[in-house]
């Protein structure tokens, strides 16, 4: 897609379709459009769904002063800085604006929800199935997250996932009318609209999970040997990718799962929920994890490198709930209940084992 989002006729033009504010023969000719043109039917999908993530309700709308000339240029630049990367929409701009017409305000809600785009480093990619003759026929998106990077996102049917750190979703543009059916490689926790004719499933390694309306985490990261599904209301249907009809349990409330990545075997236990999903609110969340787990998350988490000096202690193992904040303090809490001293250097970790 363009950068330059000012004046150009294809985005006035889908601005104004997402807004209700085409007439007859324009939506005709818009229609006609996105049936023969693949290229503008792309960018549309991409305006579509951006437009319906963000949903800025009026009443709540920080956006804009009604001095529309100097506000488009204070957007403009946060566009354009990159050091205001990881600064929220919410704090960037400015007081609510007291008069603003309709057109205007909808072309500057564009216009935020693409400084937003830009600001949260969110990697969005369609991937577009299309016959011979060119016609668009499926759109899928990706949403992936980087190391050190966490997301929230609205899907079609009104479920709300929120993605950890390198983490990504692959799901169709309009879910099936059947069933709703996700990919996940990493972590993630969903709300699910509940819906009981279409049950919403997520493919995960070699999990399988399914549910109609619930809210629950999913740890599914390559490099584990194991998938984990933990459910905080409802219940939900873990089955491994083995066939066997017995490698199939049903959570309920305060119930993990835990799926081998080797022998497709499930296993089970009563937990506390919070436990395990506390990365939603920024905590690092540890239940008797080798050192070597504890290692991989914080490398995820900060986007660092670990590096030790002795191996023999991959085997240690941690109980805590750290806030991540502060990686010094983090790694404090951790050198102490582990039994390690530690130094940071640039973008790496240096741990040394107390004990030799």
């Amino acid at each position: 897609m363009e950068n330059n989002y000012e004046n150009t006729e294809d985005t006035e033009l889908i601005i104004r379709y997402l807004d209700g504010q085409l007439e007859n023969h324009e939506i005709d000719f818009f229609e006609t459009r996105l049936r023969t043109d693949a290229a503008f039917a792309k960018e549309f999908q991409q305006y579509k769904y951006i437009w319906s993530v963000s949903a800025f309700p009026w009443q709540d709308l920080t956006l804009l002063k009604s001095d529309t000339e100097s506000d488009w240029k204070k957007i403009k630049s946060k566009m354009e800085n990159a050091e205001v990367i990881n600064e929220s929409v919410s704090r960037i701009l400015f007081e609510r604006p007291s008069r603003i017409s309709r057109s205007y305000y909808h072309l500057l809600r564009m216009a935020a929800i693409l400084v937003f785009m830009v600001l949260s480093s969110l990697a969005l990619t369609y991937i577009l199935i299309t016959p011979e003759n060119g016609v668009q026929d499926v759109v899928f998106r990706e949403i992936s997250t980087d190391r050190s990077q966490r997301a929230s996102v609205q899907l079609s049917d009104g479920t709300k996932v929120s993605l950890s750190v390198d983490s990504k979703i692959k799901m169709p543009d309009v879910f099936a009318r059947d069933v709703r059916e996700v990919q996940l490689t990493g972590e993630a926790y969903f709300d699910v609209a509940y819906s009981p004719d279409r049950p919403f499933i997520i493919k995960s390694g070699n999990a399988v999970i399914k549910v109609l309306g619930t809210d629950f985490g999913v740890r599914a990261y390559p490099e584990e040997d194991q998938i984990e599904v933990v459910v905080k209301s409802g219940s939900v249907a873990v089955s491994s990718n083995s066939g066997d009809e017995n490698s199939s349990v049903v959570l309920k409330p305060g119930q993990l799962a835990r799926v081998s990545s080797n022998t497709n075997e499930i296993g089970t236990e009563w937990v506390n929920p919070d436990a395990y999903l506390g990365w939603i609110s920024g905590k690092l969340s540890f239940n008797q994890n080798t050192l070597e787990e504890v290692i991989g998350q914080l490398e995820r988490w900060y986007d660092l490198e670990v590096i030790l000096e002795d191996k023999s202690i991959l085997d240690r193992r941690l109980t805590a709930v750290i806030d991540s904040r502060s990686l010094v303090n983090v790694m404090n809490v951790i050198a102490l209940s582990v039994d390690f001293s530690y130094e940071i250097i640039d973008n790496k970790i240096f741990i040394r084992n107390n004990q030799q």
